[in-house]
């Protein structure tokens, strides 16, 4: 999965209603002023799409959202919608909030994405005062999906999410996504294995607003059964693991570590390899231009969920080495990584070398398995442009996926 595509999705709904007044003479610090308020609302959807069962969800618009200005705390205007609030309003010098608002939400909802924003201004003479607000999602989102071992294991399940103000049951193949205050949710699985017998554990989770949380769940090691967690926020990203115990429903959850992020990364899209071996160059992400010899889109049958786009190398033999090697890069080179998979099903040693500047930095353990396995270097610390090659170093044929990199300066 290329997850350096589905990084942050921004809706920008920018609307700007003016008013015009004429000249408004200041005579003291008490008077009433006859203000133009112009309000520029910006709605934020900053969440991070990871799940490739992600759907999303139409921005309401700006008209449609509730306005509210306090001064002190108390409400002096309330408009149902944007349009309903008049050319000018009638303000005495001193600081306001105002406030927007998609709608109401209360009870858990499906789809319901409500976006809120408040902002301060102030009063102190002027005809017209322009005052941004951003809206960001206010409450709690929450997808569930079950993989296809899932599915085998349990011939029947549902999940309930419930929190203070109600609950929400998603039932087999189920992609809505269901919308909850932020707070403590319990999640209750009613799972339900062929010989009819049933398993029901439950846990509980705190959640807080602007949070997506894409949840997949499998079977772990075909023995334990667990629920993989991402919880993809602005503001905060952790992993949590559920392993269940099939047999008597104990519950153990694990954080796990988030994964690195890098400033560069090729994902081999613009390759336009094909299921025959070739050799050609193209220009990647952030325009760096590769060039690969004796290479071909990845193949294994025994990996479903393969990236087609990534790159196979054919291996080294008397006639050919394959490689892929890119131009001169900027930036500096502190941190490589790559995914690599054991390319077709025969059996063989499928290695890869890494040169930087030409040089040998290091070559990775053979790959015998259908597993993924992260090849990681560090402490690279090479300044000023550089040139980056992975050279196959093994027989038979290894892909190569997801190639990222951090840059360095002295």
């Amino acid at each position: 999965m290329k997850t350096t595509k589905t990084l942050k999705i921004v809706f920008a709904c920018l609307v700007s209603v003016a008013f015009f007044s004429g000249c408004l003479e200041r005579i003291q610090q008490e008077e009433e002023h006859s203000v133009s308020l112009k309000l520029d609302l910006d709605v934020d959807e900053s969440v991070i799409e990871r799940n490739p069962l992600a759907r999303m969800l139409a921005v309401p618009p700006a008209d449609s959202f509730q306005i509210v200005i306090r001064q002190n705390g108390n409400v002096l205007f309330e408009y149902g919608h944007l349009s309903d609030m008049p050319d000018f309003l009638t303000l005495e010098a001193g600081d306001y909030e105002v406030c927007a608002k998609s709608e109401d939400f209360g009870q858990p909802a499906w789809d319901t994405p409500v976006y809120e924003g408040c902002s301060n201004f102030t009063v102190d003479g002027q005809s017209q005062l322009d005052v941004p607000v951003v809206c960001i999602q206010s409450n709690v989102a929450i997808q569930l999906a079950a993989t296809d071992e899932f599915k085998q294991a349990f011939s029947n399940y549902s999940i309930s999410v419930e929190s203070d103000q109600g609950s929400l049951e998603f039932q087999e193949d189920d992609t809505r996504k269901a919308y909850f205050l932020p707070g403590d949710l319990t999640f209750s699985f009613m799972l339900v294995k062929d010989s009819g017998d049933t398993l029901e554990p439950s846990f509980t989770q705190a959640t807080n607003p602007r949070e997506l949380w894409n949840a997949q769940v499998t079977i772990v090691d075909g023995v334990n059964l667990g629920v993989g967690i991402n919880v993809d926020a602005a503001v905060d990203q952790k992993e949590i693991i559920m392993v269940i115990d099939p047999v008597t429903g104990d519950i153990t959850l694990q954080e796990v570590e988030p994964a690195p992020s890098y400033d560069y990364s090729e994902t081999f899209d613009n390759t336009g390899l094909n299921g025959s071996y070739d050799s050609a160059s193209f220009v990647g992400n952030h325009g760096v231009i590769w060039t690969y010899v004796e290479s071909r889109a990845g193949d294994n049958n025994n990996i479903p969920n393969l990236d087609p786009n990534s790159l196979m190398l054919r291996g080294v033999d008397d006639d050919y080495l394959s490689r892929l090697f890119s131009d001169s890069i900027s930036g500096g080179i502190s941190v490589l990584s790559m995914e690599l998979y054991k390319g077709l099903t025969s059996s063989g040693t499928r290695k890869v070398s890494v040169f930087i500047n030409g040089d040998s930095i290091s070559t990775s353990e053979s790959i015998t398995d259908d597993a993924k396995h992260l090849f990681v270097l560090d402490s690279l610390n090479v300044t000023g442009k550089f040139s980056l090659e992975v050279r196959a170093a093994g027989s038979k044929q290894i892909i190569v996926d997801n190639l990222q990199w951090n840059s360095h300066s002295e």
